[in-house]
């Protein structure tokens, strides 16, 4: 059975490149990578995008609050935020946490995935 999928595109999404697809770079668009990398609020405001529910694909719009946290988090190795629940932050699934065993104290490094798959066994 034949797929429309192209290899070299995520899920079949024609503007996601798949991993480990080579692609060749302006001097522009090698500019703008670094732009981006130095300024994560512009990289935010110009290319990301969320799915609105009545909209569709609209820009992501930060509330200043975010911008802060993600300054804060650019400029800074070590940062500690108080945030309440629904307040725009996110762990990826490489994050690494310790995590305890109640029964014998043991106390061991994963990857928040491992944990978040861990939760869902129980």
């Amino acid at each position: 059975m034949a797929t429309n999928k192209r290899p070299e595109c995520y899920n079949g999404q024609q503007n996601l490149k798949a991993s480990g697809v080579e692609i060749s770079f302006t001097t522009e668009q090698v500019d703008e990578w670094i732009k981006c990398s130095k300024d994560p609020i512009y990289f935010i405001k110009k290319y990301v995008k969320v799915i609105h529910v009545d909209r569709g694909t609209v820009p992501f719009a930060l509330h200043s609050y975010q911008e802060r946290l993600i300054l804060a988090y650019h400029e800074n190795r070590k940062v500690i935020a108080l945030a309440p629940r629904q307040y725009g932050k996110c762990c990826q699934e490489d994050t690494l946490i310790n995590i305890r065993n109640k029964e014998t104290g043991e106390v061991r490094t994963i990857k928040m995935g491992e944990f978040h798959e861990m939760c869902k066994m129980v």
